[in-house]
């Protein structure tokens, strides 16, 4: 995960709230519409920024990700459904701006631009909060300004990625150096999606998709996408609900993985 750079802030107690978006030039803001863009295939990793423990604001990219195949192979007993599928990071995503609060602070602040977007226990930045909290012991609490570029029911993996990076962000402003194996391993208990982000930015995962095993790059760095956004958005939980399984391909997603290893590099631009 790349991280955009430090800066200092101040920040203060409080009850957690949401600040609708004032966008100006320096912010795009997102469209009920159907959108289209452009973003490119990119890799990404942690990257350390000190080796003590941080007293100031820790501003970081999240980035999106796409699934270049996805195959579905069952419903479980526990009502999630087994995949398989081969994710990549793009060069699109949102930013989180994270600053530790006063011990006095009760609660997280979380601030976001997408009105749209719950700023309460609902989203998955505060859920992130929480679980590095219970997990460490740690009883920091944090001022977190979430700039979101990524719509939602998109199937980007914008809220999965937003939780990564603030998953990282606690553990390095807190100085606890968890390494990234745990918060991997914890991730799986607030999304399926999560995990991937601590990869390397090419990842095949399976399970839920909480199980990440790291992959060589399958397109060029800087490889050119066209990421097409209807206008209604996607619930997952929905659309799974809605999944014939009996009805999907029988295709082993090991021959899908080789296949497209093989082939993804030659394919043109057109396709």
């Amino acid at each position: 995960m790349r991280m955009a750079s430090m800066r200092s802030g101040r920040s203060s107690g409080g009850s957690i709230s949401c600040r609708k978006s004032t966008c100006g030039s320096s912010c795009r803001t997102r469209t009920h519409r159907g959108r289209h863009g452009q973003a490119r295939a990119s890799s990404f990793s942690f990257k350390d920024v000190s080796d003590e423990p941080l007293n100031e604001s820790l501003e970081l990219f999240s980035p999106a990700k796409i699934n270049l195949f996805l195959r579905i192979t069952k419903r479980r007993d526990d009502g999630f459904h087994e995949l398989a599928s081969l994710f990549q990071t793009i060069a699109f995503g949102d930013s989180l701006k994270v600053t530790p609060l006063p011990s006095t602070a009760i609660e997280d602040e979380i601030f976001c631009t997408d009105p749209t977007v719950p700023c309460d226990e609902r989203n998955l930045v505060w859920k992130a909060a929480e679980l590095f909290r219970k997990k460490t012991g740690n009883k920091q609490k944090f001022s977190i300004d979430l700039r979101k570029e990524v719509p939602a029911g998109a199937g980007l993996g914008g809220g999965s990625g937003n939780a990564a990076t603030m998953l990282w962000a606690a553990n390095k402003i807190c100085g606890e150096d968890r390494p990234d194996s745990d918060l991997l391993e914890w991730s799986g208990d607030i999304g399926s999606d999560i995990s991937f982000f601590f990869s390397g930015g090419t990842a095949y995962c399976t399970g839920r998709g909480e199980i990440v095993e790291d992959m060589p790059p399958a397109l060029p760095s800087g490889y050119p996408i066209v990421l097409v956004k209807p206008a209604l958005p996607l619930s997952t939980a929905a659309v799974y609900g809605k999944l014939d399984v009996s009805r999907c391909s029988d295709v082993d997603p090991e021959e899908l993985k080789q296949r497209f290893y093989q082939e993804a590099l030659m394919a043109s631009s057109e396709r």
